[in-house]
């Protein structure tokens, strides 16, 4: 985790909100998705050339899937894919920050934290 959260209480058990003003911050991007845009896919990495991407799926049943299978040619880095249950709503909003190799996602306050190590 790298991005300051609030916590609170909700239906859903905990949940961590990013505090006001992050989505300011480079490399941070906010969306609100609708049910019926989903599955939606975001690319939150793509080497200059395309041959390496990092995909980010969020799924109509609340899967959150962070595909690392093509992320890099590194060998020694984890190309496993990381997946998250979120609940999903008519409105999701969603935080999507990347910064180098640190990738984090929050959808209606849960989050996914995962490392890539994208090459170019």
């Amino acid at each position: 985790m790298s991005l300051p959260r609030a916590l609170a209480l909700d239906r859903h058990g905990v949940r961590a909100d990013p505090v006001p003003g992050v989505d300011r911050l480079p490399g941070v991007k906010r969306l609100s998705v609708l049910r019926e845009q989903l599955p939606f896919a975001w690319t939150v990495h793509r080497s200059v050339d395309g041959g390496k991407e990092t995909v980010l799926t969020l799924s109509p049943e609340g899967s959150l899937l962070l595909d690392r299978s093509r992320s890099t040619a590194l060998a020694s880095a984890s190309h496993a894919s990381v997946r998250r249950q979120v609940p999903v709503e008519e409105t999701n909003e969603v935080l999507i920050a990347v910064d180098v190799s640190t990738v984090e996602v929050m959808v209606n306050g849960r989050w996914l934290s995962a490392r890539i190590y994208p090459t170019h």
